[in-house]
């Protein structure tokens, strides 16, 4: 059974957002549903559409995030588009795009719009609202509540509609800007201000109407309490709650802290974070949950008002929020009696973190299978937990740096990948190889890998495994040659060959292809370094351009060379411009 399948069958038949992720791990397509295991499972079905099954082929992970309804879902699934920028959700949005209202506040007398698309322009925009059908009717009795312009354009002389009394007659300004405006503004507070509380506040305002026989101001707030139903749902706006505060679950399982935050802004949950965290056996809960929070919070990118816990914390509400006010000297409240909406959340989100640990343990166990199974077929001593990967950039033998990028448990630690400026220069990759393993292995307070990995072929691995050697070390290396993917060993005189999906070779070339994208980039920006303090100073030579300059010629010896009319062959380059760009260099 392979990945897919292990997670099409633990999919649970709830609401929720899924995040379907391609073979380097990055998210290429993000979709809400109101029963995930039937959504997501239509696209391996027999009955996927093509470009479901185009997607499918593409896909080998996969997450899936609960929600409480189809609405907390979609906005979910509008903020997580918003983050990670999906590659097929322009292409292949099969969810209908859900209108926004739109108050077009940079004009003298603003109107108000549905809109299915938010532009960069001077207007406030609310929602999305998930009941579209409703909308049409909601704007109608907005725009009759505050008084404002039903009409798209302004005209010379007032319409039907102020004859019918739904537009007080901007067209022949029977109402100034200043009047207008500040309707203009009792519209804009009701749109920010949905809240249940709001909700209350507008029925006790239509029972005391009523009450002093104000029918027709009673009328007006019927009509705001049946928009707010319009625009949310009547179950929905009864929870409504608009105030910042994070959910955060935690669940501790021997030297693992796994944490689980669900932040919500405004009412709106706009992002989950979920971290494992390695402890002693014997720390206890009371000491790991204070670091916990210090750790997440310091890399957060905002602050709620509020953190309520849906488990009992082993230490004080009092003395967390103290910790919040020396720590980073905010003011954080802890929810220390909890209503229904705060336990329906919580309970959510804890159910959002068993599914998160269960599904991290399956791929631990999947992760340790195929460590082992490189292990039996590398002939190596031990299980490879830390494996390095090292790769040579260099462009006509300038510049040239390497790179060193760390494994643990098949997953990158970037924090511990090291890059290296290179003493040696030339066309040398050899003695590089042996220069940068001589350096790395000068740093005893960095961990020794249990395998190291080469990009490149017999000689990469042989010129590693001297410098291994002459730095008195026994390190088990290997070297992964491009094109036919060849494995050279220390102790085979053959290379070794693997299917091109299996996944101890998938392992390897994650390695190798990561090493030689960190080189690559750092060697770019040492380059780019180089090039700019010449090309930055001559008059006509722009960011882009210059950029075509760095592309077409890898180093300065180079360019030192070429004639103008090479230079000029370049788009954007006129030849007067490549006759300075030349004497510069060769004044340089």
């Amino acid at each position: 059974m392979n990945r897919i399948e292990q997670i099409l069958l633990n999919l649970p038949n709830d609401p929720g957002v899924y995040l379907m992720k391609n073979s380097e791990g990055s998210i290429i397509y993000i979709g809400k549903a109101k029963n995930l295991r039937n959504r997501v499972k239509q696209y391996f079905g027999e009955n996927a559409s093509s470009k479901q099954a185009m997607l499918a082929r593409t896909i080998a992970d996969l997450e899936f995030v609960l929600a409480r309804n189809e609405l907390e879902a979609l906005i979910l699934e509008n903020n997580l588009i918003k983050q990670y920028k999906p590659q097929y959700n322009v292409m292949l949005k099969d969810d209908k795009t859900y209108p926004y209202l739109k108050v077009t506040i940079g004009e003298e007398f603003p109107a108000l719009l549905k809109v299915r698309k938010i532009l960069r322009d001077n207007s406030a925009y609310f929602g999305p609202f998930p009941h579209a059908r409703y909308l049409d009717k909601a704007r109608e009795i907005l725009l009759s509540c505050f008084g404002l312009r039903p009409c798209l354009k302004i005209g010379k002389k007032v319409c039907l509609y102020h004859h019918l009394k739904k537009c007080p007659g901007i067209c022949e300004k029977k109402i100034s800007s200043t009047e207008y405006r500040i309707r203009v503004d009792k519209l804009l507070s009701f749109l920010h201000n949905q809240s249940s509380e709001a909700l209350r506040d507008y029925q006790e305002r239509m029972e005391l109407a009523k009450g002093g026989l104000n029918f027709e101001e009673a009328a007006r707030y019927r009509d705001l309490i049946q928009v707010l139903r319009m625009l949310w749902g009547k179950s929905e706006v009864e929870s409504l709650n608009l105030s910042d505060v994070d959910y955060f679950g935690w669940q501790r399982e021997g030297d693992d802290f796994f944490i689980l935050v669900q932040a919500k802004r405004k009412g709106k949950v706009i992002r989950y974070s979920f971290r494992r965290i390695k402890v002693q056996e014997w720390e206890s809960d009371e000491e790991i949950l204070p670091l916990a929070l210090i750790e997440f919070y310091e890399k957060a990118p905002d602050f709620p008002g509020l953190i309520y816990f849906p488990q009992k914390t082993p230490i004080e509400p009092e003395l967390l929020e103290n910790l919040f006010q020396k720590q980073f000297e905010l003011k954080v409240g802890i929810v220390k009696k909890a209503g229904e909406e705060h336990k329906k959340s919580g309970d959510l989100l804890l159910r959002n973190l068993r599914f998160r640990i269960d599904e991290s343990h399956r791929m631990e166990d999947k992760t340790r299978a195929s460590l082992t199974n490189t292990a039996e077929i590398l002939s190596l001593s031990k299980i490879p937990e830390r494996i390095e990967g090292y790769d040579i950039s260099t462009l006509g033998g300038e510049l040239s740096v390497a790179s060193m990028v760390v494994f643990l448990n098949g997953r990158p630690d970037k924090q511990s990948y090291r890059k290296f400026k290179m003493n040696l220069q030339g066309i040398d990759d050899f003695g590089m190889m042996r220069e940068v393993l001589s350096r790395r292995l000068k740093h005893p307070e960095w961990p020794l890998p249990d395998l190291i990995l080469i990009d490149g072929g017999r000689g990469q691995l042989n010129a590693a495994c001297e410098s291994i050697a002459d730095s008195g070390f026994s390190l088990e290396a290997i070297s992964l040659a491009k094109r036919e993917e060849e494995i050279y060993t220390g102790h085979l005189s053959y290379p070794l060959r693997l299917p091109r999906h299996h996944p101890v070779l998938r392992l390897l070339v994650r390695v190798r292809d990561e090493a030689h994208r960190f080189a690559v980039g750092f060697q770019r920006k040492r380059r780019q370094e180089k090039f700019k303090s010449v090309l930055d100073d001559i008059p006509g030579l722009g960011k882009k351009r210059k950029e075509l300059v760095l592309d077409y010629f890898p180093n300065i010896a180079v360019l030192m060379e070429a004639s103008p009319e090479e230079l000029a062959g370049i788009p954007g380059i006129s030849r007067n411009l490549a006759v300075r760009i030349i004497a510069a260099i060769r004044k340089k």
